[in-house]
């Protein structure tokens, strides 16, 4: 422990790295010693998921320990209340030294975060920086670089070329000027304060990349030999055609359509890993050389995936539709000894799990508010997890759940989804949605989204529905069907743990703890007036129940008041569920020939999408 007898917190985070693409994890290609040498110490979490594909509600659910639907932020955009909690402020208000360093990227987030010493890198947070000089913009200007530079987010590959958020190549930036070597520098400084030993310290690292753009530094642009690099099998039409139309909308624009210029493209995104790996290897390195590193918990994580060459995909447009991207990387080296579990956890676990668990494991009272993760601390000791939880990632208009066996995702304007048995299917190449089999897990699942999205209720609330909404022979038909809003299939109303759900010809009760629901179809007369008992049906193949959790999942949705959107789901107007099997032939055909548009959330007209050829 530190010399206060305090244990201190450092929070590793990147931008967009695939969970798979770590030498620990058996990449054939990506070495990173000194990510790795932290797994070795601590617990690596193999099935560790994010709440959002996209950056800055992923970070302010990790920060808030809060799902989307709750803290409404589903894009780059709106404010947040002072009333939202945060982890920083937990630990300021306990005493800790606070401070925040890198790519913050939480613009919706009030002025008060908590910290005594904020350095940034994004041009949208310098004015957060504690003083001017503490800004990379400040950094790189004294130098005599240009900034935004051929590193910075959003910027373009060299200030030469027009903007393309997916270009890639050699910096012009020298390494002791890059980016990272500045976060790095910023947290060694931090370090080495008067105080560092004595006040405990919860310090947030976050690096800018391995987001676009792929622009290492030498040596590091120098480092993969693209000739060398292994290539995932792209997906095949008929995988293709049995994926969302939004699925199709995005892999035209984050697909391998070139293998030479793939493999040069992956060599220097890998680049930039090994270039934030060396920079987090001298942060560790420093925390030894104090005698802080066994007083420190570290955790190193990603806000969210990236495609990673898997499936000739790259980016993180295909959103919630790709566990390459809702799957992230997940390390836990705990103060004190290192983590009796050496094998990886297979358990579930969730970004919003961290807050409560490095509060736990400092003594510190939980968030206030809706808490949507759990503490870890009991696996980081060596208990068992939970094999029965599920993880949730967000966006507004489609969501993905997931088992340790199943992967669910629900596209609310589509009407349509997504089912992988992930043990056989790992990569999620082939969608068994409409598969017939597996309709009993598909609505299992789809129940358990619902119940996410619902408010919370407990036994009580069952009792009640038990014996006197469902229990009693007259009462649950007072539950008056109400009339489906224009444009709309069902009418809902949701008690506690209940929902009832209606078309003009059925009635059904959806209950929440799984017991079996009712349906009863209704009488000719209309909805309002009809007194003749209501006449409960079976529903053998559960499909009309289905049809029903359907509207009910479809109302959840549209319910939530998002703050502001940034939807890599969006769906364009008139998109077929899935896409023509004629647009698929021709992009596996020629997809270089097929139109390429950047900008992961803009939306397409379906006609210019599938247009057919002259």
């Amino acid at each position: 422990m530190s010399e206060s007898g305090r244990r201190n917190a450092l929070l590793i985070m990147v931008d967009q790295w695939n969970a798979g693409c770590f030498s620990y994890a058996g990449h054939p290609d990506v070495r990173t010693p000194a990510i790795d040498a932290l797994a070795a110490d601590g617990l690596v979490f193999a099935d560790a998921f994010c709440q959002s594909p996209v950056c800055l509600p992923s970070r302010v659910s990790l920060l808030s320990g809060q799902y989307p639907h709750h803290h409404r932020q589903y894009g780059f955009e709106g404010m947040q209340g002072g009333e939202l909690p945060l982890l920083p402020r937990a630990f300021s208000a306990a005493g800790y030294g606070v401070a925040l360093i890198g790519k913050l990227h939480v613009a919706s987030l009030p002025a008060d975060l908590g910290a005594d010493f904020v350095a940034t890198t994004l041009a949208e947070d310098a004015w957060r920086a504690s003083h001017p000089g503490a800004t990379y913009g400040h950094f790189a200007a004294s130098h005599g670089y240009d900034f935004p530079t051929d590193q910075i987010h959003g910027a373009p590959a060299s200030p030469r070329r027009a903007l393309d958020p997916l270009a890639f190549g050699t910096s012009e930036i020298a390494l002791e000027h890059s980016v990272e070597r500045w976060v790095a520098d910023q947290a060694l400084a931090y370090l080495d304060r008067d105080d560092a030993g004595i006040r405990p310290f919860f310090l947030w690292m976050s690096f800018d990349r391995p987001h676009h753009p792929w622009t290492p530094s030498a040596p590091y642009d120098r480092l993969y030999d693209p000739r060398k690099l292994s290539l995932s099998p792209v997906a095949t039409g008929d995988q293709i055609r049995l994926k969302p139309s939004t699925y199709f909308r995005d892999l035209a624009v984050s697909h391998a359509k070139d293998p030479a210029a793939f493999r040069k493209l992956l060599s220097h995104y890998y680049g930039v890993m090994a270039q934030v790996d060396g920079e987090i290897g001298r942060v560790v390195a420093r925390l030894k050389e104090k005698g802080l590193y066994e007083s420190t918990d570290i955790v190193f994580c990603a806000d969210h995936g990236d495609g990673g060459g898997v499936a000739g995909q790259f980016e993180k447009a295909s959103g919630v539709s790709s566990v390459q991207v809702t799957r992230v990387p997940l390390v836990f080296k705990p103060a004190g000894v290192a983590a009796p579990r050496r094998a990886p956890a297979r358990e579930i676990v969730e970004l919003v799990d961290l807050a409560p668990t490095l509060l736990a494991l400092h003594g510190l009272p939980p968030l206030a508010g809706p808490q949507d993760g759990r503490d870890l601390s009991p696996i980081l000791g060596g208990a068992p997890g939970d094999p029965a939880r599920l993880a949730m990632c967000e966006g507004w208009e489609a969501k993905a759940i997931y088992s340790s066996r199943y992967a669910l995702v629900w596209h609310a304007q589509l009407s349509f989804g997504e089912l992988y048995d992930r043990l056989q299917d790992p990569e999620e190449r082939q969608n068994r949605y409409t598969d017939a089999s597996l309709a009993p897990v598909r609505r299992v699942l789809k129940l358990e989204l619902a119940k996410k999205l619902s408010p919370p209720w407990n036994g009580d609330d069952e009792a009640l529905i038990d014996g006197s909404v469902l229990g009693h022979p007259v009462r649950h038909r007072k539950w008056s069907p109400r009339s489906p809003l224009p444009g709309e299939r069902f009418g809902v109303i949701q008690g506690r743990g209940l929902a009832m759900v209606n078309s003009t010809e059925y009635q059904a009760f959806i209950r929440l703890d799984g017991r079996a629901s009712r349906i009863y179809r209704l009488p000719a007369v209309n909805l309002e007036g009809a007194q003749d008992p209501r006449i409960e049906i079976a529903d053998a193949d559960g499909a009309i129940y289905e049809a029903f959790l359907d509207g009910f999942l479809g109302w959840l949705f549209r319910r939530i008041p998002p703050i502001d959107i940034v939807e890599n789901g969006l769906v364009p107007t008139g998109l077929p569920a899935t896409p023509p099997a004629d647009a698929v032939a021709r992009f596996v055909a020629d997809p270089k020939g097929y139109p390429t548009r950047h900008r992961f959330y803009q939306r397409v007209a379906a006609d210019e999408l599938f247009a057919k050829e002259s």
